[in-house]
């Protein structure tokens, strides 16, 4: 079967397929705090209903999903011939995720917060004690701590003929939580904006592509 004979293009088809690219900085971040953590944390003074949205306006960086397939080796079906067959798919088991820290220190307070529900620390003041100790609070059910988190990669492209500018793409990780709050460096050199990257774990990532 012969192959695919070249093609030829105008430079204007070319502009109009290859020059409207997606953009990396436009997309939206939903986290969705289970109602045992937004109750918790509004014990803590920190309220997710007037506050939350500011945190997730404040995410400066998030990762798409990845995932790959774990393959069996199939040899000599064939002769010379070498096989792989997929036999499970595997979903990355992280995601980060950067904000810029606010004067009211909410992204802190809300992560922070999270992890404290997470690993049962209530009231605070017994945890300045010797004699410390916590006991995990259980993943699901009325008091779990997983909950789905949304990325929406979407474009600002108005005007592109034929091109529907309310379509995007929505990524939502199934039963994530806050697994690690990465350590944020102060110092005395030239100041910055004060960043906090955290890490979420999930297990799985559904895609689908939506109107607004």
């Amino acid at each position: 079967m012969p192959g695919p004979s070249p093609n030829r293009f105008s430079a204007s088809q070319i502009k109009s397929r290859l020059l409207h690219n997606a953009q990396t900085s436009v997309y939206q971040v939903r986290l969705t705090p289970p109602d045992s953590v937004i109750g918790f944390l509004s014990s803590r003074g920190f309220s997710y209903f007037g506050q939350g949205e500011d945190v997730e306006l404040r995410c400066e960086s998030a990762s798409l999903p990845g995932s790959s397939f774990s393959t069996h080796s199939q040899e000599n079906d064939y002769h010379g011939v070498s096989e792989k067959m997929a036999y499970r798919r595997l979903y990355d088991s992280t995601t980060d995720f950067t904000f810029y820290v606010g004067r009211d220190y909410g992204v802190i307070e809300m992560f922070d917060g999270w992890m404290d529900y997470i690993a049962n620390v209530n009231p605070l003041d017994e945890f300045r004690g010797q004699y410390a100790h916590h006991r995990m609070n259980y993943p699901l059910g009325g008091t779990g701590y997983q909950s789905n988190v949304f990325v929406s990669k979407f474009e600002k492209d108005l005007d592109r003929p034929g091109y529907n500018s309310r379509r995007y793409l929505e990524y939502e990780f199934v039963r994530a939580f806050p697994l690690n709050m990465i350590a944020t460096p102060v110092s005395y050199a030239p100041s910055d904006t004060l960043r906090c990257t955290v890490s979420m774990s999930y297990i799985r990532y559904v895609k689908q592509r939506k109107n607004g």
